[in-house]
């Protein structure tokens, strides 16, 4: 009986990690934490405090084409969740008229490499009504309006 508890032990201890904070099976949670502006692709693994249980991505947009990431480890998830029980994934989107919003959150190691889908059709939806070209024309137009009030001084001190 003795041989047989020395040897469960010995086949055990390896698993076990001798830390006063919890064991190897109940290591910190890993999630990727960065912040970066222009790009999804941010990714640097990090060990989570005690009692951070969730992977968070969050994606703003202010202006067309300016964005920023935030991938972090959280407490608590900032998606308001309609049901009881938490999915493994879940997402927010809010598009108009608002800044462009994403958010999700999931509970397992390294999981929040999610990114929405940011494509250029309010860039397209400019251009094509006119923004982008009248403001290439208004420059110009400004260039002839500065040149004709030059010459129009011009000739009056003469």
């Amino acid at each position: 009986m003795t041989v047989l508890l020395a040897f469960l032990l010995a086949m055990g201890l390896p698993w076990v990690e001798t830390n006063v904070t919890g064991t190897g099976r109940q290591g910190a949670m890993q999630c990727h934490a960065c912040e970066e502006f222009y790009t999804l692709t941010c990714t640097k693994p990090t060990k989570c405090e005690p009692g951070n249980v969730f992977c968070v991505t969050v994606v703003v947009r202010m202006l067309v084409r300016y964005f920023y990431v935030s991938r972090q480890c959280t407490e608590y998830c900032p998606v308001i969740k309609p049901f009881d029980v938490l999915p493994p994934y879940k997402s927010y989107v809010l598009l108009k008229p608002t800044p462009f919003l994403y958010a999700s959150c999931c509970r397992t190691p390294l999981c929040n490499t999610d990114s929405p889908t940011i494509n250029d059709t309010e860039w397209h939806y400019y251009r094509e009504a006119g923004g982008a070209h009248a403001l290439r024309s208004g420059g110009a137009g400004l260039v002839l309006l500065l040149t004709l009030a030059a010459v129009s001084l011009g000739l009056r001190r003469s």
